[in-house]
């Protein structure tokens, strides 16, 4: 074992080495700046990379185009192994911290940016992104692959602008975990939501048809799922689903009409299902009990469109930052002591 400590102790020096680091940030730099410049000219790979997941942009894009986006991989290695050169150094001073206590703060810097890249690769390789997500008023949503995690909207209101145009929409958020509200929020640009790495961001609004208004035999009614209707012969009309899209029109159109999905129920019998397509007219099973209903318009309601994101390393990434500013702070300040009792006065 004591022919291998010499080799140990040199190899151990290596990975301290301030020389070792500037050649390896060097070489990032070289590589990062290399591969930007082929960003530009091929967007259709790279328009992307800043929607999604690192990780996951890598496993389809990466994969896809290994011949353009292999710089990237090699810049994660580089990335790391100045990571580890970094968390060698810090190992190192706080072995020998009664001797070197006075450089605090330049090792704090290197334990928060040690810190930071832990953050960033915890977040890329588990973290994800969503984008486009929608979601109505009084609906309730699971969160995309955050299982146990819900979104509930309360409202959605636009800011309008003193011409009248929206400048911005105000959506009111509950995150729920199972039937527990653990977040609420009125979200608008600027303003997420954000508990524990999930951000949910308001990206804009919309509005959905979930039904319409008719008028017939029983007065002027709201369809929509979920809707109860009471029939003239003492039965009932359960709505159980509304699809704006549900039937296509023509042999091969792409235009689509509204339909219906219920059952009628009277006490003590088998229900009985009805499919009604606004175009096509009542169903037999609802013209044959002197039902009229007349579509009058569709029903709207209003939906907010969201931006999901999350970052499980977003806590360690703000405590790499608190210990990077610490040791800037102690670093100015022990360079100005110096500077005041004379000690290496010039830069």
């Amino acid at each position: 074992m004591s022919r291998f400590r010499p080799l140990l102790k040199d190899f151990w020096k290596l990975c301290c080495s301030l020389k070792l680091a500037i050649v390896l940030a060097t070489l990032a730099t070289l590589t990062a700046f290399g591969g930007s410049l082929l960003m530009p000219s091929r967007p259709w790979i790279f328009a992307n990379m800043d929607s999604v997941n690192l990780g996951e942009w890598l496993a389809h894009q990466g994969r896809q185009y290994p011949g353009v986006t292999w710089w990237i991989h090699l810049y994660g290695v580089l990335l790391l192994l100045l990571g580890l050169n970094t968390a060698c150094c810090v190992t190192d001073w706080l072995v020998h911290l009664r001797g070197r206590w006075r450089k605090s703060g330049e090792y704090l810097i290197h334990l928060g940016f040690v810190l930071l890249l832990a953050a960033y690769l915890w977040g890329s390789l588990a973290g994800f992104r969503v984008a486009g997500e929608t979601i109505a008023v009084g609906e309730t949503r699971p969160v995309p692959r955050l299982p146990g995690y819900y979104l509930r909207l309360h409202g959605v209101e636009p800011v309008l602008g003193p011409s009248g145009r929206p400048m911005d929409v105000r959506s009111s958020l509950s995150l729920l975990r199972g039937e527990t509200v653990v977040a609420e929020q009125a979200v608008r640009a600027n303003h997420p939501l954000i508990w524990k790495g999930l951000t949910v961001l308001g990206v804009s609004f919309d509005q959905r048809n979930d039904g319409f208004r008719f008028t017939g035999s029983l007065g002027t009614v709201e369809l929509r799922a979920g809707s109860r209707i009471a029939l003239p012969d003492g039965g009932e009309l359960h709505i159980l689903d509304y699809r704006p899209n549900g039937a296509r029109r023509g042999s091969g159109g792409g235009l689509f009409e509204p339909v219906f999905f219920g059952e009628i129920r009277y006490p003590g019998q088998p229900s009985e299902h009805v499919r009604y397509a606004l175009r096509e007219g009542l169903p037999s099973a609802l013209t044959r009990i002197g039902l009229d209903l007349r579509p009058l318009a569709p029903l709207q309601q209003p939906v907010s469109i969201l931006a999901i994101h999350y970052d499980p390393g977003l806590a360690l990434a703000f405590a790499g930052a608190l210990v990077m500013t610490l040791g800037i702070l102690l670093a100015i300040g022990s360079f100005y002591y110096k500077r005041s009792r004379g000690d290496r006065p010039l830069l």
